[in-house]
């Protein structure tokens, strides 16, 4: 009966393990695909340069590449809607990844980065091959 739970305490110890590190992993993903995002809306602010470009991709499903031109289209118009919605519709001067919470312990399905903007903080929901959404 002993070994059955010193097995079965190493099994929990395992799987909460993996857990952590698994939402440490995508806890990275969204940080770094936020980051890519801003630094690309930063270099290229309402310019259709290859900046922009890789921002919108990254914005829409975390990719740095479209996967055909009608959607990078479609894609930057949302994108520019997105940022019009806070105001944000040009090229930004400074930001900073302020924090990345998991909003489950043992789901990672959705991330929240709180990114400070020219000296405002916004919120994103960052869900993986899904748009980025504004939390407020």
């Amino acid at each position: 009966m002993k070994t059955l739970l010193k097995i079965a305490v190493v099994v929990i110890v395992l799987i909460v393990g993996i857990q952590a590190a698994n939402m440490l992993m995508v806890k990275k993903q969204a940080k770094d695909r936020v980051t890519t995002i801003m630094e690309g809306w930063a270099a290229g602010g309402t310019s259709a340069d290859g900046h922009i470009q890789e921002a919108v991709c990254m914005w829409l499903e975390g990719t740095k590449y479209p996967s055909d031109n009608e959607l990078l289209l479609q894609a930057s118009r949302e994108f520019d809607e997105w940022r019009k919605a806070k105001k944000l519709h040009r090229k930004i001067a400074s930001f900073e990844i302020e924090r990345v919470k998991a909003q489950s312990l043992f789901s990672a399905e959705e991330v929240h980065v709180f990114v400070r903007i020219e000296g405002e903080t916004y919120g994103m929901k960052v869900v993986e091959d899904e748009p980025i959404e504004w939390l407020q």
